[in-house]
Formats: C-alpha cells, sequence, structure tokens
C-alpha cells in the first residue's frame, strides 16, 4: 500500500522506529550569505556591463576584445599551473600530507551523530545499513539518523521494513521547498544527539576506524571545524568515466586539498564523510539549504570563521556516474552550486574581512579552472591498479 501523510504516523508507532517529521528549516545562516537571496546591486550592474561591453567589442573590435579575453584566462589557468606544481612538490618533499592523531580511549570518546540523507535510493538500505553496522565506535555513543523524505515512499518502505539496530532512528521530512540534500541535513541537525556530527550519502563505504580517527584529530585542536575524509571510487574499471573520477578524487584529496590547507586557502569540502563539531556547525548556520552544493559553500563559511579543515588519513569508498547523462547532470549542479557560492561570498561589504574574501578569490579559481572537468587529458585505465579498498595505485 503506498505510503502518505495520513498512514505514517501509525505506521511510525506500529514499527516501534523512532522518526521525527521535520517541518520547517534549522538554517540559522544569515540571509547575507544564503543563495536564496538575488543578486546585490553592484552585481547585477557589473553583470550588465561586462555583457554590453564584451558584445561591443566583439562587433567592433573582434581581434583586440578576443586578445584581451586571451590575457584575462591566461591568469586563472596560471594559478591552476602554481597551484599544481606547489602540491607536486608538497607531495614529494613532505612525509605527512594527510592528517592524523593518536586515537582516544573508549571512555574519553566524544557521542557521534550520522546523518545518512537517502532519496530515491531504496535498492540500496540494506547494503548501507550494513556499511554503518561495520563502523568501529562505541554503539551506546552513536546516534545513525536515516533521513527520507516524505514524498519518496519506495526509500520510505524499505527504510522502515529495514531490520535497524537500537542506535539508529529515521528522520522523516516533510515536503516543503526548497527540497534539497542540504534542507534535509539542517532537519536532521536539529535532532542530532552527537557532540560530532558526520555526512554519508547512501552508497557510502567508510573506513572501518573512520569515526575514532576524525574525533581524534577534532580533540587536538578547536580550531579544527572540520575533518574532511579522502573520498575515492570503489567503481573505477566501470567505463572510461569512472576511471577518470578515479584519478580525479586520487589527485584532489590526497595531493590538492591538503596543499589548499598548507596554503591556508579555503578547502571545498566533499559532498560526504564531513565530521564536524557540533557547536561549530550551529555557528557558521549549518548548511544554506538553497545552495546546491552546500560542500563548497560550507568551506568558505568555516573560513569566513577562522576555522580550518583537516583531511584525514582515512578513505571512504562510493560509487562514480557510469554514463555520461548522469555525469553531466552532477557536473551542471557543481558548477551552479559554484557560481551561486562566488556570488555570494563576493557580495559583503565587510573590510574586516579583506583577507578571507581574497583567498576565497584565488578559492573560486581553483574552483572554475581545476575542478569543472575530471581530467583535461584522456589518461588510459591500463595507469589505474585497483583490487578493492586501499589496494589502489597509480603508475605514471
Amino acid at each position: 500500500m503506498p505510503i502518505d501523510s495520513t498512514h505514517r504516523p501509525s505506521r511510525v508507532r506500529s514499527l516501534g522506529r523512532r522518526a521525527a517529521v521535520e517541518r520547517d528549516d534549522s538554517s540559522t545562516l544569515s540571509a547575507e550569505f544564503s543563495a536564496n537571496r538575488p543578486l546585490v546591486f553592484w552585481q547585477r550592474w557589473a553583470l550588465i556591463t561586462v555583457t554590453l561591453a564584451l558584445c561591443l567589442g566583439l562587433f567592433s573590435f573582434p581581434r583586440t576584445t578576443l586578445s584581451i579575453l586571451l590575457a584575462v584566462f591566461a591568469l586563472p589557468f596560471l594559478c591552476v599551473v602554481v597551484l599544481r606544481f606547489s602540491a607536486l612538490v608538497f607531495l614529494l618533499t613532505s612525509r605527512r600530507t594527510l592528517c592524523d592523531a593518536p586515537p582516544l580511549a573508549d571512555d574519553v570518546l566524544p557521542s557521534y551523530s550520522i546523518l545518512v540523507p537517502l532519496y530515491e535510493e531504496a535498492e540500496i538500505v540494506p547494503d548501507l545499513i550494513a556499511a554503518l553496522q561495520a563502523l568501529d565506535y562505541p554503539r551506546d555513543k552513536l546516534d545513525i539518523q536515516l533521513i527520507v523524505e516524505s514524498a519518496d515512499p519506495k526509500t520510505y518502505a524499505a527504510v522502515f521494513e529495514a531490520e535497524l539496530a537500537d542506535h539508529m532512528r529515521v528522520n522523516v521530512v516533510a515536503t516543503s521547498p526548497p527540497q534539497t540534500k542540504p534542507h534535509a541535513l539542517n532537519h536532521a541537525l536539529k535532532s542530532a544527539r552527537g557532540e560530532i556530527v558526520v555526512v554519508y550519502d547512501a552508497e557510502d563505504m567508510p573506513d572501518t576506524y573512520q569515526l575514532r580517527q576524525a574525533a581524534a584529530i577534532l580533540a587536538t585542536n578547536e580550531r579544527v571545524g572540520c575533518v574532511q575524509s579522502c573520498l575515492n571510487i570503489y567503481n573505477p574499471r566501470e567505463s572510461f568515466l569512472t576511471r577518470q573520477f578515479t584519478i580525479e578524487y586520487t589527485a584532489l584529496f590526497d595531493c590538492l586539498l591538503p596543499t589548499l590547507r598548507r596554503l591556508g586557502f579555503p578547502v571545498p569540502l566533499g559532498g560526504t564523510s564531513n565530521h564536524f563539531p557540533r557547536h561549530v556547525l550551529n555557528e557558521v548556520g549549518g548548511w544554506d539549504a538553497y545552495n546546491v552544493t552546500e560542500d563548497a559553500d560550507l568551506g568558505i563559511c568555516l573560513a569566513r570563521a577562522n576555522y580550518h579543515v583537516e583531511i584525514l588519513r582515512s578513505t571512504t569508498w562510493e560509487e562514480a556516474p557510469a554514463t555520461f547523462a548522469i555525469w553531466l547532470r552532477q557536473r551542471t549542479r557543481w558548477l551552479k552550486g559554484w557560481i551561486q557560492t562566488n556570488t555570494i561570498k563576493e557580495s559583503t561589504n565587510n573590510l574586516n574581512k579583506i583577507k578571507t574574501l581574497i583567498r576565497s578569490e584565488l578559492y573560486r579559481v581553483y574552483q572554475n579552472y581545476v575542478m569543472c572537468v575530471p581530467i583535461r587529458v584522456p589518461i588510459s585505465g591500463e595507469l589505474i591498479k585497483f583490487q578493492g579498498p586501499g589496494t589502489l595505485t597509480l603508475e605514471f
């Protein structure tokens, strides 16, 4: 029988599950920094002026205009070259590019909330529960929330029919705009019980000891606003695109992100495996429910609040899009979110944040020119050796 709002409460009680139906957005993010607001006055006029000047120049002085455009775009590409060269130097000269810390004893481990948003993913619910059960952490300190949309009856039914442990519960988000992942995360954050909050996607396979490692790092420095685990791909041989994704993620999380951290730039968070102190999320206002790349946005928010990000020596394995259609939708969404983030962060007039804004500009160059495409030069799949988690190597 289809599940609707009239049957949901009785079904929740009959199954003995703990479910929360949330109805309002819990984000406390300032409207100044939300993607929900329109462009400010100077942004609109700047856009109109540049567009008119470009059209006039191409019509009247095409050669000169094209030369100017090439010169303008040469600078960002130079920044990309410098960044990648710096990353290569750091990788070759530093013995420690990723972060780790001595483990904590069980009796001093903080409580942990794991937020897992699901949407139209009913078929992978059993694998998700198995992956979460495999995490090594005291069960009495775990609070796992499976977040489902009320407008997604198949996933809703799959979650409630599954055998959930006592430390797992279901959070049902009532359908209301915007229907986005950050909107669902903000709802779940209100009822989170842990001192640390981590976000996983439904298809994720995190390393067994990842929670312990992240908790140890967060205990060493109160200015660490997030511990980002490395991400990599468990289906690299499925298609050409998945091979490119594997190479991209390996370079990004093992090399480029640690370099950004070392240089003191804002670090773009991955969409999953972000470990936050709960009070930090509250301080920066949670996730922007209107930004479709809430991870990139949150990286800027943390930098604005003078928190930094550590890259954890632990990997979460996830699935890469195997077809061009799926890849295109994903990249389009990423580009839309980065544009939202860039226009929002550049609109502030607070002169006390000039340093952060300058770094944000360099971060914007990094986003638009380093991360827009997976790999610019086709690379043979034979360069990849992959036999399972922890056995990925690249041969050059």
